[in-house]
């Protein structure tokens, strides 16, 4: 049993039986009016103000230490301690300095990409990684509407529409950058896709009806929302 310094309560020791106190606010109580034995007095002045590493005092702090040693750097030419396993990578002693270092500088060749070069997968839609193969695949749960909305091809159908347009809606007017959505019309998005017999992505791509940029009109929101052919179709 150990009896508290602040409050008198006698109590068991936890973890040793060197404990004064029986709780964390007892302690900060008995700190109260006391002057930490490691604080920094006000007004001090420290030992190392003002020294460069040329000092012989920072010197022998160096080598005190376990490893590494006094590095310049390779642009300014400041000194700094670096420990043994940094050697390899500290040859700059800030982002600034690293920069200027790498200015005209050529990337190995290696591994450098070539001027002019294409890459290898641009373009490419590997088989590995489409439909059954995909790891991500539920079973084709995804809609064939939501599938050919989200191809290059719809991409490129709706900006050529709002650039045609100049982002201003074909019924009220409105004109706005972040509220305009395309509209299939006169024929609706299903009703081509319907009418041309179209069952799966590829062929949704390759019809050339479906992107006919006269087929379709610049809607704001609240417009769009009141045209009748809007999230009505079921298409699988």
């Amino acid at each position: 049993m150990a009896i508290c310094k602040t409050c008198g309560i006698k109590f068991t020791p936890k973890h040793s039986t060197v404990e004064k106190y029986h709780s964390r606010k007892c302690y900060w109580e008995s700190l109260k009016g006391k002057r930490p034995s490691y604080s920094f007095p006000k007004g001090g002045v420290p030992w190392n103000q003002g020294l460069t590493l040329d000092d012989p005092r920072i010197a022998l702090c160096a080598e005190k230490r376990k490893s590494g040693r006094f590095v310049s750097c390779e642009v300014c030419g400041r000194k700094r301690y670096i420990v043994t396993s940094q050697l390899k990578h500290g040859k700059y002693c800030s982002i600034s300095c690293r920069n200027v270092g790498y200015k005209g500088k050529s990337v190995s060749t290696r591994t450098q990409f070539k001027k002019g070069q294409v890459s290898r997968i641009k373009g490419t839609h590997p088989s590995y990684m489409q439909g059954k193969n995909h790891f991500n695949w539920k079973g084709g749960r995804t809609s064939l509407k939501h599938c050919l909305r989200k191809t290059f091809e719809y991409n490129s159908w709706r900006l050529s529409i709002f650039l045609r347009d100049k982002f201003i809606c074909q019924l009220c007017g409105k004109y706005s950058k972040k509220d305009c959505e395309a509209d299939h019309y006169p024929l609706s998005f299903v009703q081509i896709i319907e009418k041309n017999n179209i069952t799966n992505i590829n062929q949704g791509r390759l019809c050339a009806h479906l992107w006919d940029i006269n087929n379709g009109r610049t809607l704001c929101h609240d417009c769009h929302t009141k045209t009748p052919n809007y999230f009505k179709s079921n298409l699988s």
